[in-house]
């Protein structure tokens, strides 16, 4: 099952109504660079991860995956796998560049400790 993809706007748009989905950044640790930098609360899950941690994934807010640039085939490959189980999942059209282009907030990732690891 495809999931079509959503624009930074269409998913800031549901932010501001206060349906706040559950964002997942697909890419792998050595692919994370842009100073280490995510989305505010996303979940860090490999697309190899995806299959065996979608139970612990919540099934009533849409779920938006990402990867870093606009060639977004582990992020649409997560969204598909997500969609199969019947998760409301959409990759984000452009990833994270887009996400940090469009001036949307951003944090460090917290799980990354002061020496990088």
């Amino acid at each position: 099952m495809d999931a079509r993809a959503w624009t930074v706007g269409e998913v800031a748009a549901r932010i501001d109504r206060g349906e706040v989905p559950v964002f997942i950044d697909t890419r792998r640790p050595t692919f994370r660079s842009d100073a280490e930098l995510t989305v505010p609360g996303a979940l860090r899950i490999p697309v190899e991860e995806i299959q065996a941690r979608a139970a612990t994934l919540p099934r009533d807010r849409a779920v938006v995956t990402y990867c870093g640039l606009s060639r977004q085939a582990s992020s649409e490959r997560a969204a598909s796998l997500l969609a199969e189980r019947g998760f409301d999942a959409h990759p984000l059209a452009g990833g994270f560049e887009a996400w940090q282009d469009a001036g949307m907030t951003v944090q460090a990732d917290p799980s990354r400790g002061t020496d990088g690891h």
